[in-house]
């Protein structure tokens, strides 16, 4: 009997979708992410000073052509507000680093702090977006604009310097986000230097490649 023969005897009939995914091939992408990817992940949130969810790593599939095992992590501030998700993920010959980071502004703010954020031509390829959010069910958030910053970045694997390029670029995220929290979401921008600042390290981690 094939892999796929007991796969899909052990499917659950009930559901209208079943993926089959070779068990092998799962365990070995799965180790990969527990034993070379994870712990420096896990020691970089960590390292924040932040709130960071989950506190112990999920793996999961990505629906795909594909087989793509996936672990996701969020970072939080004091007041909870998610300002930045990553997902890394892996498969046979490739891996990837989507990030989100989300800029929390108060009503107060300047527009055309605004307008410099989202007309930045370093962010052009996925520009960035912005909400209004009124605070209803946060009012402590004091935020009422959010701008969404996302971006991702990829190679193919298959050497150690090719996996350590991969664990430098998603230290190098995680800094930043930080950093991009530190200047704009504990006390907002006070002048258009600070903006400047901003997206001249958002650039970094977010911006066209």
């Amino acid at each position: 009997m094939s892999w796929i023969d007991t796969e899909a005897l052990e499917a659950d009939s009930n559901k209208d979708l079943v993926i089959l995914e070779h068990p092998t091939a799962v365990h070995s992408l799965d180790d990969l992410l527990l034993n070379r990817f994870i712990p420096d992940i896990w020691r970089h949130l960590q390292a924040t000073g932040y709130h960071f969810h989950p506190e112990l790593p999920v793996i999961s599939s990505v629906l795909s052509h594909a087989l793509v095992r996936s672990v996701s992590f969020m970072l939080f501030d004091f007041l909870s507000f998610p300002f930045f998700q990553g997902s890394f993920s892996v498969q046979a010959d490739s891996w990837m680093l989507d990030r989100t980071f989300n800029l929390g502004l108060p009503r107060t703010t300047n527009p055309d702090f605004l307008f410099r954020i989202l007309s930045d031509n370093r962010f052009s390829g996925m520009p960035p977006t912005l909400e209004i959010q009124d605070s209803v069910v946060h009012p402590d958030w004091n935020i009422y604009y959010v701008i969404t910053i996302h971006s991702g970045s990829g190679t193919s694997l298959g050497s150690p310097l090719i996996e350590s390029n991969a664990l430098k670029t998603v230290e190098n995220v995680i800094t930043v986000s930080q950093g991009l929290y530190n200047i704009a979401m504990a006390d907002g921008f006070s002048t258009m230097a600070d903006v400047k600042r901003f997206l001249d390290l958002a650039a970094i981690a977010f911006g066209a490649s």
